[in-house]
C-alpha cells in the first residue's frame, strides 16, 4: 500500500500504535488518527508525509450487539457482527465477524473477505488492566489497475490495418515480433509455434521527453477496448492469510504513574498469481498472411496480448513487537504547571521469507547451461476480442493460466524458482515526551526525543549448477542505520475560543542501496537515511458555543535523500563506455537520491447550522516539487566526461546510442539534463487543490420523522501529469464527484433500538473523467479511470 499525505508519498501505517503491514477492514475499527508531517515521536520510523493510525474496537464492561447488512451494485454482499458482552465486574470479552463477497465493474474483478476478531479486557485488581487483540482475516481478489490497454496497434490503424501476404513481406505500421526463445503457446489452440519474424502492429513513436519516462502508452478508443476490460484476464489472483495477536498489560503502581507492556505478533502469507508484467498488457495485431511455416494463419488481422512472465510470488511475513511504557503525571500549580512525562522502550523485528517462481522450458531450454535465462521463457499468446458475453472471448483454461500445463513440440513447462530472500529486519527504539500545561492550561507545550537504531539481516541466495535458486540464507553481518526523532509542539489559547499552534518535527526512514560513485572501487557508498523534516502553524477557534469549530494552518515538509532510481539505460551505457575503454566496471544497481519539498495551507471546519443540520469542510492548498535532483551521477559525470570526451573516437558497437565514446558521453549528459529539468517544478502527480464538503440533515419531527438524507462533494483540481516542451508543468485532470445517502430510523419487531436503513449512492452524477497521469500538454499518454456509480443499501440492527 502506498500512501500520500502532503504531497508526499510513503506514509506510514499503525495499528494500536504497533506498525501494520497487513490487510485491513474497519469491521473492527474503532478510530482513525492521522498524524500529518514527520511527528515520529510516539509512531516511530515512519514516512515523511505522515501516518495513519487505528485502533481496533476494545471489549467494553457493557453489553453491545450490531448486526449490519449491505447488498450493492457489482455484486457486493457484506455482513458484519459486533457482539459484546460483559462477563462479570472484572471480564468482558468481544468478538468481531466479516463476511463479504463482491465483484467490480471490471471484467474478472472480485474481492472475497473472512475474517474474525476476539478482544477481552480483564481486571483482575483494582489498578490492573490486560487486554488481548486478536484477529485472522483471509483475502481472495482480482484488483485490476486502474488504467486500461497499451497502444500497440494505432500505427497499423493509420497504415490502413495491411497484412503481409509472404513470410517475408514488411508492411506499414508494423513490426517483426522477436524472440530469442521462439517458443510461442498459443493459449487459445493449445499450439506451439515458432513465430519469430512474423509481422506484428507497432507501438507509435513518443516525443523525446516522453520517451525518458516511458515508451508505451495507452489506448483511449474504448469502442475498440471498454473501460470495463481488465486485459490480464481471470487468473492474476492474489490469496492472503493473516493472523494477529496483541496483549496489552497496563498497571498502576501509586498515583499519577502507570506503567504498560505490550507485545504484537503478526503473521501473513500471500500467494499472487501472476500472468503478465504490468508493461505486457499491450494490445498488439497479427498482421500475417501466412504463419513462418507457410500455412495459412487463422488469426490474420486478429488482436492478441502475450506474455513471458507467468509466474507466482510467495511471501511469508512475521513482525514481532515489544515495547514497555511508563507515564507520569505531575502538577505543580496553576503557574508552574501541570505535567506528563512519558518514556518507552521498544523492539520490531520484521522476518521476510519471500520466493518467486517463472514458467520456463524445461525439456529443451535452449541454454541449458542457465535454466532460468530469458532464452528459456515460454510466450502464451492469447488472441482475444472484446464484444459478446466473454470480454476477452478467453478459453476456458485461462481462468487459471498457471495450470496450462505445456507439453508438445519438445517443450514441456515448469515452475523454476529464479528469486528468494530470508531478511530479518531489527528495530530498538528508545523515547522520552513531556507535555505540559501551563497558567491554567492557557499555554501547553509539547517536547520530544527519541532514538531509533535499525539492523538489517540480508540474505544470499543458493543457485543449483543451472543456476536456479534453491534458496537463502540469511547473512550474520547486518547493515545499520540510525537516527534521532525530536519534535516541539506549543498550543497559546489567545482567547477561550482562539488558539494558536506551531510544532516543528523530524524523523527518519532507514534506505537500503548504494549511490553512484565516481568509479567502480567507489560504488559501495551508502546512501544514508531518507529525512523529513517539517513545522506547522496555524490557528484553531470554536465560535458560537462550539456550534463551529476549526484549524486553519500553514505547513512546510522536506523530504530530504529519497530514492532515485538510476535509469536502466544510463547504467548500460556507462557500462558500454567503459567496456570500450577497457577500464573495469562493476554494475552493482546503484540508486541516486533526490529531495521533495512541500508547503500548502489547510482548512478543517465542521459546523452544525442546527441541531438537525451537520456540515463538514475541509481543502487544502498546496504544492510540492523536487530538487537535488540525482547527485551523485552529477559528480560522476562532473568528474569522467572530459576523460570519456578525450576519446571521444574510440568506437563502440552494438549501442543504439551512439557509435563511438563521445557520442555516449553527450546521451549520458542529455539524461542527466532530462532528469534534472524539473527541479523547482511540480512534482508528478501532485494535486494543489482539494476540497471535500460533507453534510447531513436530520428530520425529528413532522412527517418525515426518522429520516435523514445528506452527501458529500469531493472536488480534486488538475494533478501535474508532466512538463511541457517549454519545460512547463502540464496540469491535467479536475474534476468533481458527488455522492449521496438516504437514511430512515424506525423502531420493529420490538427491539430496543430503532433499525437504521441506509441507502448511499457514490458518484451520483455518473461522471467518468479520464484523469491524465502523463502529458506534454499535446497528447496524453497516461491516465486513470474514476470509478462509475454504485448504489448499495445498508441495515443495521442492534439488539
Amino acid at each position: 500500500i502506498v500512501l500520500k499525505i502532503r504531497g508526499l508519498t510513503n506514509a506510514s501505517i499503525g495499528r494500536n500504535y504497533f506498525a501494520w503491514s497487513n490487510n485491513s477492514d474497519t469491521y473492527n475499527i474503532e478510530r482513525l488518527t492521522f498524524g500529518r508531517g514527520p511527528n515520529s515521536v510516539i509512531f516511530g520510523v515512519g514516512g515523511p508525509g505522515g501516518i495513519i493510525n487505528t485502533d481496533t474496537k476494545r471489549a467494553l464492561f457493557s453489553r453491545k450487539r450490531d448486526l449490519q447488512v449491505r447488498f450493492g451494485s457489482f455484486d457486493d454482499r457484506r455482513v458484519t457482527l459486533d457482539l459484546n458482552e460483559k462477563i462479570h465486574d472484572k471480564l468482558a470479552v468481544r468478538v468481531n465477524l466479516l463476511w463479504q463477497d463482491k465483484n467490480g465493474w471490471r471484467d474478472h474483478q472480485f474481492e472475497q473477505r473472512r475474517a474474525i476478531a476476539f478482544a477481552a479486557t480483564w481486571r483482575p485488581f483494582a489498578r490492573t488492566q490486560l487486554r488481548i487483540d486478536v484477529e485472522r482475516m483471509r483475502v481472495d481478489q482480482n484488483k485490476p489497475l486502474n488504467w486500461g490497454v497499451f497502444d500497440g496497434v494505432t500505427p497499423w490503424f493509420a497504415a490502413g490495418r495491411p497484412i503481409a501476404q509472404t513470410t517475408t513481406q514488411a508492411v506499414a505500421g508494423t513490426t517483426a515480433a522477436t524472440s530469442p526463445q521462439n517458443n510461442y503457446f498459443i493459449s487459445n489452440s493449445g499450439e506451439l509455434l515458432r513465430l519469430n519474424g512474423s509481422r506484428v502492429s507497432a507501438t507509435p513513436a513518443f516525443p523525446p521527453a516522453i520517451a525518458s519516462v516511458t515508451n508505451t502508452w495507452l489506448i483511449r478508443d474504448f469502442s475498440l477496448v471498454p473501460r470495463t476490460v481488465w486485459a490480464m484476464g481471470p487468473g492474476n489472483n492474489a490469496f492472503s492469510d493473516f493472523d494477529t495477536t496483541g496483549i496489552f498489560i497496563d498497571h498502576e503502581f501509586f498515583k499519577d504513574f502507570f506503567v504498560e507492556a505490550a507485545a504484537n505478533v503478526q503473521h501473513r502469507t500471500a500467494l499472487w498469481a501472476r500472468a503478465a508484467n504490468w508493461s505486457q498488457l499491450l494490445l498488439r495485431a497479427d498482421a500475417n498472411a501466412l504463419r513462418p511455416d507457410g500455412s495459412r494463419n487463422p488469426y490474420a488481422g486478429q488482436y492478441f496480448i502475450e506474455s513471458a512472465i507467468v509466474g507466482d510470488d510467495s511471501t511469508n511475513v512475521w513482525n514481532t513487537d515489544y515495547r514497555l511504557t511508563a507515564s507520569y503525571r505531575l502538577d505543580f500549580g496553576k503557574w508552574f504547571g501541570r505535567h506528563q512525562i512519558a518514556a518507552l522502550v521498544s523492539r520490531r523485528e520484521n522476518e521476510n521469507y519471500n520466493t518467486r517462481r517463472q514458467v520456463f522450458n524445461v525439456a529443451t531450454p535452449n541454454t541449458p547451461a542457465n535454466a532460468v535465462s530469458a532464452n528459456n521463457q515460454i510466450i502464451y499468446r492469447t488472441y482475444v476480442s472484446f464484444s459478446g458475453p466473454n470480454p476477452l472471448n478467453l478459453p476456458n483454461h485461462i481462468i487459471n493460466p498457471l495450470a496450462t500445463d505445456v507439453n508438445t513440440g519438445g517443450v514441456r513447462s515448469g515452475f523454476l524458482r529464479v528469486a528468494a530472500n530470508n531478511d530479518l529486519t531489527r528495530l530498538d527504539s528508545q523515547l522520552v515526551t513531556m507535555q505540559s500545561a501551563w497558567w491554567g492550561g492557557r499555554f501547553v507545550t509539547t517536547l520530544g526525543l527519541r532514538r531509533d537504531e535499525q539492523e538489517d539481516f540480508g540474505s544470499s541466495v543458493t543457485l543449483s549448477p543451472t543456476r536456479v535458486v534453491l534458496g537463502a540464507t540469511r547473512i550474520g553481518t547486518a547493515n545499520s542505520s540510525s537516527g534521532r526523532t525530536r519534535t516541539f509542539g506549543a498550543v497559546f489559547h489567545v482567547l477561550p475560543a482562539l488558539g494558536l499552534y506551531y510544532n516543528n518535527a523530524n524523523n527518519f526512514t532507514p534506505q537500503g542501496g548504494v549511490a553512484w560513485g565516481v568509479d567502480f572501487q567507489q560504488k559501495n557508498i551508502p546512501r544514508g537515511n531518507r529525512r523529513g523534516e517539517g513545522q506547522d502553524m496555524g490557528l484553531k477557534f470554536d465560535l458560537f458555543g462550539g456550534r463551529v469549530i476549526g484549524t486553519l494552518g500553514y505547513y512546510q515538509t522536506s523530504e530530504v535523500n529519497s530514492d532515485k532510481s538510476t535509469l536502466s539505460r544510463f547504467n548500460n551505457t556507462v557500462s558500454a563506455i567503459y567496456t570500450a575503454l577497457r577500464i573495469p566496471f562493476v554494475e552493482v544497481g546503484g540508486n541516486d537520491v533526490t529531495d521533495f519539498d512541500s508547503r500548502g495551507t489547510e482548512l478543517e471546519l465542521t459546523a452544525n447550522l442546527t441541531p438537525n443540520w451537520r456540515l463538514h469542510l475541509n481543502g487544502q492548498r498546496s504544492m510540492s516539487a523536487e530538487s537535488n535532483i540525482a547527485p551523485w551521477k552529477a559528480r560522476f559525470l562532473k568528474e569522467n566526461l572530459p576523460r570519456f570526451r578525450a576519446s571521444a573516437g574510440v568506437p563502440v558497437a552494438g549501442n543504439v546510442n551512439g557509435n563511438n565514446v563521445g557520442e555516449l558521453a553527450n546521451f549520458l549528459e542529455s539524461i542527466q539534463n532530462e532528469a534534472t529539468s524539473v527541479a523547482g517544478l511540480g512534482r508528478f502527480s501532485h494535486i494543489r487543490h482539494t476540497v471535500n464538503l460533507v453534510s447531513n440533515y436530520t428530520f425529528t419531527e413532522g412527517a418525515l420523522r426518522g429520516f435523514s438524507f445528506g452527501g458529500g462533494v469531493r472536488w480534486r483540481g488538475p494533478q501535474v501529469a508532466g512538463v511541457s516542451a517549454a519545460n512547463t508543468l502540464v496540469w491535467r485532470g479536475a474534476h468533481t464527484i458527488v455522492d449521496a445517502n438516504l437514511g430512515y430510523r424506525r423502531k420493529i419487531f420490538g427491539l430496543r433500538e430503532p433499525v437504521k436503513f441506509q441507502l448511499n449512492i457514490g458518484n451520483l452524477f455518473d461522471n467518468d473523467p479520464l484523469i491524465p497521469t502523463l502529458s506534454d500538454g499535446i497528447v496524453d499518454y497516461r491516465w486513470q479511470f474514476v470509478a462509475p456509480r454504485s448504489v448499495s443499501l445498508t441495515t443495521t440492527v442492534k439488539f
